[in-house]
């Protein structure tokens, strides 16, 4: 009896898994070498970043070929490949059509005339499936000058995108418009015609954006200058990853279209009195910010400061009250304002460490205790500088309390294994709380 109702549960098992495979939505990416990218990593590659977009309840697959033409009589036909016939095999319930490119080689842009007949064709092959599947026509990223295939931007715009336009008319599949972003950011591109992981990036939330539109994806915007000094402790400097929580905040906000610059002022061991503008730490990020800052761009300082202050014993002044850490940060912004009065300031709040952190300094759960003390004071300096001091990313203590393991990198200390300094993967997801705060502020400024 207890055999039987193992396997039966086994069976079962087997068949909820079955089924919640089956229920994923099986989104297709079909294109040239811009959407296959061999360039990138696996995870840098636009539809690996839409996967992660996108989440667990759908499944995205690469079908990119580099040097494939949608024209039949191109000198390499995607409709001749392998790939072709695998994705239709597959039965995807989204396509994401990516081609073009390529056709408008001198060599293929000859048979023009067939264009948008092949493209009718190649699209009702995906039509007829039996998934009925939702058909997304891409226009081609911006071809820049000089580019080695030769393909000309403006044979893109003007003869390219208004075929496409009539086929999308036609099948009544959806247009997604993927040139508009690329228009006068070379640096999107490591070649002049294919994205680099900023490109890609932003590849792939245009086109998450569209499949779910109701979803809250950060909104692209395209062409705004920001320049940032992140001013911190060792979690800001992160000598120890190899991307730092700053270099990861300015890809993420290059993604989204931002013109990003920054300076890195985070300083290991070091407590909002370090920071205090009599000190060197402080001139330096002036000196930063200085040779940022242009006058026409947004200036912004980036501030997570409080670690070091909360410990026990060991950084300069620690253990720093409340009061005297919301004094520190008032002078730190008031010397910041008068250097830049139209810089914008955002105070992050620090991040949660274990109770038994101990290494060449003390922390412990008296300094964590102390640590919480600074929210409100954060809280009460946003309030009381309105205008120019945003209160940033509040989330990140819970997301690393709950996740520690997870986001923490284990160090051994003086009260066993603690966890204080985020993890690669803690760093991405502390910039991208980071960014998404810089993002909202900027987003919510009318120019």
């Amino acid at each position: 009896m207890y055999i039987r109702t193992k396997f039966f549960l086994l069976i079962t098992f087997l068949v909820l898994i079955s089924s919640s495979a089956s229920a994923q939505i099986k989104v297709a990416c079909v294109g040239n070498s811009i959407t296959e990218n061999w360039a990138l990593a696996p995870e840098d590659k636009y539809p690996a970043i839409l996967q992660s977009l996108l989440g667990n309840d759908y499944e995205v697959r690469n079908y990119g070929l580099g040097g494939r033409t949608l024209l039949k009589k191109g000198d390499r036909p995607y409709w001749n490949e392998e790939k072709y016939k695998e994705v239709l095999n597959w039965n995807p319930d989204i396509v994401i059509i990516k081609l073009g490119t390529n056709d408008g080689k001198p060599q293929n842009w000859k048979f023009k005339a067939d264009f948008e007949s092949n493209y009718l064709e190649f699209v009702n092959s995906f039509k007829s499936l039996q998934s009925k599947p939702e058909i997304f026509v891409c226009y081609p990223i911006v071809t820049f000058p000089d580019n080695s295939l030769p393909v000309p931007d403006s044979l893109i715009t003007q003869q390219m995108i208004p075929i496409i336009n009539a086929v999308a008319k036609k099948t009544k599949s959806a247009i997604i418009d993927l040139h508009t972003p690329f228009e006068g950011r070379e640096d999107l591109v490591y070649d002049k015609i294919h994205p680099n992981v900023k490109g890609t990036t932003i590849m792939a939330r245009i086109i998450a954006k569209r499949i779910c539109p109701k979803k809250n994806f950060p909104k692209p915007a395209i062409g705004k200058k920001v320049d940032i000094v992140f001013i911190g402790n060792s979690i800001t400097e992160g000598t120890y990853l190899k991307y730092p929580p700053p270099t990861l905040t300015a890809m993420y906000l290059d993604s989204l279209g931002y013109q990003v610059r920054y300076s890195n002022c985070g300083i290991s061991g070091f407590t909002s009195v370090d920071f205090l503008p009599t000190g060197k730490p402080f001139a330096k990020a002036i000196a930063a910010a200085d040779t940022l800052y242009k006058g026409s761009e947004k200036l912004i300082f980036s501030i997570k400061l409080g670690t070091n202050d909360s410990a026990c014993k060991g950084p300069t002044g620690a253990p720093v009250s409340a009061e005297t850490y919301k004094q520190n940060i008032q002078t730190i912004i008031d010397s910041l304002h008068a250097h830049f009065p139209k810089a914008e300031i955002i105070l992050h709040h620090p991040l949660w460490y274990s109770p038994n952190t101990h290494n060449s300094a003390i922390y412990l759960k008296e300094g964590l205790d102390r640590l919480q003390t600074y929210s409100p004071e954060i809280k009460k300096l946003a309030k009381e500088n309105k205008g120019f001091v945003i209160e940033g990313d509040k989330k990140g203590f819970d997301i690393f309390r709950k996740n520690y393991i997870k986001l923490h990198t284990p160090q051994e200390g003086n009260s066993g294994t603690f966890y204080l300094h985020p993890n690669a993967e803690g760093a991405k997801i502390l910039a991208e709380l980071w960014a998404e705060s810089i993002d909202k502020y900027l987003q919510s400024k009318k120019e």
